[in-house]
């Protein structure tokens, strides 16, 4: 289920790059599509081969251009498996980093609002209340008003000239 900020659920489904989406559908088709227990001529043999050809399937059609799934199933051994090439002809492995970007700010969200679901947390609760208190930052600001972009907190890249000072000296650590 899927739930905006103000805790109310969301009955639109949430789009994300069609890529994942063709992956995760392929994957889910691999689990509940194909419920046999007679293996078929040239089929893989473990749980581990048929992640991979259900990523290797998907990555093809998708004409994708690198990726690293890891999937977690009950009662089977975490597993990664991996596609393509990073920059150049440089292969993605299982130990490949990759800049998550602005897509962890979903993944917090969605964390916060599950938390709040199963009653660990309130979205009005103080952010000081789970966090130790910040120079410059009210103790009165809730996960609500983080998630909901109302704050008050300043946007640093928002300040004139903020890239030029990042660019201007790019080996300080921030």
């Amino acid at each position: 289920m899927v739930y905006r900020v103000d805790g109310s659920r969301l009955c639109r489904p949430v789009r994300g790059p069609a890529l994942l989406l063709k992956l995760l559908l392929l994957l889910f088709l691999f689990f509940f599509g194909g419920c046999s227990d007679t293996p078929t001529a040239g089929s893989p043999d473990t749980f581990a081969e048929s992640l991979q050809a259900a990523l290797d399937g998907a990555f093809h059609q998708a004409q994708g251009r690198g990726l690293s799934v890891t999937v977690l199933a009950p009662g089977e051994p975490p597993w990664t498996g991996v596609a393509g090439v990073s920059h150049g002809s440089v292969p993605i492995t299982d130990r490949s980093v990759f800049a998550a970007g602005s897509i962890t700010k979903t993944f917090t969200a969605l964390t916060i609002l599950r938390m709040a679901e199963d009653g660990l947390l309130s979205l009005d609760d103080s952010l000081h209340s789970w966090f130790p208190a910040y120079p410059h930052v009210d103790p009165d600001i809730t996960f609500r008003q983080l998630l909901n972009h109302t704050s008050g907190l300043f946007d640093f890249v928002d300040k004139p000239g903020w890239f030029s000072w990042v660019y201007s000296d790019p080996s300080r650590t921030w």
